[in-house]
């Protein structure tokens, strides 16, 4: 697992914080955005490399991607949308590891508050959550 926290720290959490902190609370990228799109097809590719990490992951990255590329092709002004990852998101059975990366609102949370890049990597282990990595921090995760 030390191995996939090291990845997560230097090739997926770096561009989470960067694309985020040019977010609006509706998500939508208002400067920079040929820079965000690039951040973006870097994230891409990482996730692709974190599959190799994390083998059950490949169908949130795949929908992560689809949610990505449709979200370009609308425009980075546009207001995001993951409905496709959201749908695609497994919570860990008991032992397992479970991620997620998207667009989601984190409404519960220290502000600012809104919709921004989330990623997160937790497991369960006898009904307890173990958070071995977030890029946000937050009390509570709303899935919109």
């Amino acid at each position: 697992m030390q191995e996939t926290i090291n990845f997560i720290e230097t090739h997926i959490n770096p561009l989470v914080i960067e694309f985020r902190s040019s977010q609006t609370s509706t998500g939508v990228i208002s400067n920079d955005v040929e820079k965000k799109k690039m951040i973006l097809f870097e994230l891409l590719n990482n996730c692709d490399e974190l599959s190799k990490y994390l083998p059950n992951s490949k169908g949130i990255i795949q929908a992560f991607k689809e949610d990505v590329n449709n979200w370009i092709k609308l425009g980075l002004d546009k207001k995001p949308s993951f409905d496709s990852t959201i749908l695609k998101y497994q919570p860990p059975l008991n032992g397992d590891f479970s991620f997620f990366i998207g667009v989601i609102k984190n409404q519960n949370s220290v502000p600012p508050r809104g919709y921004f890049l989330e990623f997160f990597l937790y497991s369960v282990k006898n009904q307890c959550v173990i958070i071995y990595f977030t890029s946000y921090t937050h009390t509570q995760l709303i899935f919109v």
